[in-house]
């Protein structure tokens, strides 16, 4: 289990300024666009969101054998029963501050898709997926890894690569319990700007009990489906009340799933088990925020 890293503000410039020249001087868009497509071949569906999907099984053995072959201290533990999480440390010469770069392992379903784990490069972008959300940021984070070692940075680079995020985010709960850093990047896709804000979100489930009767004669049942439709927005709606902040937009209220039960031919529904799924908190998309003292593309880093 790796130790804590010490917390220090991060005012050391120079220190930026060499990452990101030293970075930006790596000829890496090909092995980037390999290692992208390596990872979205290995099927990784999230087990809770598609019931039977892989998991992060085998591609978190995969990234722990490519950074370890890197030459960084590589630790594979379980977040969960089965959801495994990877960190991979290039350690720095001392007197630096630690940089954490996270990425998650774990994809969406691919009903739909043709050809989902087998990847095609077109018009300069490669498509497959996860390629996007999130392996390629994964394949980047890992090759930076590769570079702090051979670079030899003052401060430790730590590579994390979770579990879950597309659920419960299992994964990026367990690594903050037991992994330290003086500063971390999550590498989405935020076409290259700094995002400086997170929307979080709630999930439930309510039951909502009706009476079935006539379809002639609604009057004499209760129809459980407008019933939950009636006390959505109250059920959420303590949540309007938390205190404002400049970065807060409109909290996003949505139902994602009804399951109906009990429903005989020409009669309203006699019981509905509804599952309730509220997104609330700051919309992410408006708060991409540019930290102009780094320039157009600056991240405050190690």
């Amino acid at each position: 289990m790796m130790g804590p890293f010490r917390r220090r503000r991060v005012t050391n410039r120079a220190c930026h300024t060499a990452l990101a020249a030293r970075t930006n001087s790596l000829s890496v868009n090909d092995e980037l666009a390999s290692l992208t497509a390596r990872l979205v071949e290995i099927d990784s569906i999230n087990p809770d969101l598609i019931p039977g999907g892989a998991g992060e099984g085998e591609i978190a053995a995969f990234v722990a054998e490519w950074l370890r072959d890197a030459g960084l201290e590589v630790e594979l533990y379980e977040a969960a029963p089965g959801r495994p999480n990877v960190t991979g440390v290039a350690r720095g010469t001392g007197g630096g501050s630690s940089l954490l770069l996270n990425a998650h392992m774990d994809t969406v379903g691919v009903a739909g898709m043709e050809g989902p784990f087998a990847p095609v490069v077109k018009d300069g972008r490669l498509y497959g997926r996860g390629a996007g959300d999130m392996k390629g940021s994964l394949a980047a984070s890992m090759l930076v890894g590769a570079a702090a070692v051979r670079e030899g940075f003052r401060g430790d680079v730590i590579v994390a690569a979770v579990a879950d995020e597309e659920v419960g985010s299992v994964g990026a709960e367990a690594l903050v319990r037991r992994t330290v850093a003086d500063a971390a990047v999550v590498t989405g896709p935020t076409d290259e700007v700094v995002t400086i804000a997170h929307k979080g979100f709630v999930a439930f489930e309510a039951e909502t009990a009706g009476f079935a009767a006539h379809g002639s004669r609604p009057d004499l049942g209760i129809d459980a489906i407008a019933e939950t439709l009636r006390h959505r927005l109250p059920l959420v709606s303590p949540f309007d009340t938390i205190g404002d902040h400049p970065l807060r937009q409109e909290f996003l209220h949505r139902l994602v799933k009804i399951n109906q039960a009990n429903v005989a031919h020409k009669l309203g529904p006699e019981a509905r088990v509804d599952q309730m799924h509220h997104r609330v908190g700051i919309a992410a998309d408006v708060l991409i925020h540019r930290r102009p003292e780094f320039g157009e593309r600056g991240i405050e880093c190690c």
